[in-house]
């Protein structure tokens, strides 16, 4: 799974950048989805406001005004091979 995540800038009222944010996000997943046939159900869009600045020094500067993605996965854990080390199969 995929979350794409939208920040903005410290412009505005907490509420209107969460929001902004959300359709920032949506905006990318819908693209992805409808141009390039990525499943919906692999991609999540997040609103993250102005929770998580790029330019912490300036909450204003334009950087702060991003999409991002990050991927989550899980590591199957894998059967114990029963090859014996040093053995080759036997190919008759």
């Amino acid at each position: 799974i995929v979350h794409i995540e939208g920040h903005t800038d410290a412009y505005g009222v907490a509420v209107y950048n969460t929001e902004l944010s959300l359709k920032r996000a949506m905006a990318v997943r819908s693209y992805f989805v409808k141009k390039h046939g990525i499943p919906g159900a692999m991609l999540v869009a997040v609103g993250k406001g102005t929770s998580a600045p790029r330019n912490g020094a300036n909450p204003y500067a334009p950087e702060n005004r991003r999409v991002e993605f990050r991927a989550e996965y899980e590591i199957a854990d894998a059967a114990p091979s029963t090859d014996k080390p040093g053995k080759r199969p036997h190919s008759g």
